[in-house]
């Protein structure tokens, strides 16, 4: 695909939170070659996700009724 992010090979702190506000992930991710991560999450949920790398963080939602499956606005703050 023609789709490039702009942190390669970076690794990012990913934590997801259910809608009872429960974190359910906390992890590291490499941003691979395209500077994109993978990460499969329950469809028909909702999420908080934060997504940080060095003191930068980006908070979105992601709505149970959505179809989206990619998440390629992010943009850390």
């Amino acid at each position: 695909t023609g789709c490039r992010g702009e942190l390669i090979n970076k690794e990012i702190r990913v934590r997801v939170f259910d809608a009872e506000e429960q974190l359910i992930i906390d992890d590291l991710y490499s941003t691979g070659h395209d500077g994109f991560i993978g990460m499969f999450l329950t469809k028909g949920q909702a999420y908080r996700v934060e997504v940080s790398y060095d003191d930068l963080t980006s908070v979105f939602l992601i709505d149970e009724n959505t179809n989206q499956t990619c998440y390629t606005e992010v943009q850390l703050g």
